[in-house]
């Protein structure tokens, strides 16, 4: 028994539509990729944020 589509899904599935149209065409700004300070930043950031889990698991 299939189900029928609800606006949201309408809309939703509008808007997805647009933005992949969006995306594939040519002149789309691409963000740049991550630089290696980036990736050091991402690990730096996640270590503290473990360290503070673990030293919050002791009090």
């Amino acid at each position: 028994m299939q189900r029928e589509r609800t606006e949201l899904e309408r809309i939703l599935d509008e808007e997805i539509e647009a933005r992949i149209a969006q995306m594939e065409r040519p002149d789309y700004p691409f963000p740049e990729r991550f630089s290696r300070k980036d990736y050091l930043l991402w690990g730096v950031v996640t270590g503290v944020s473990l360290l503070f889990v673990v030293l919050g698991a002791w009090l």
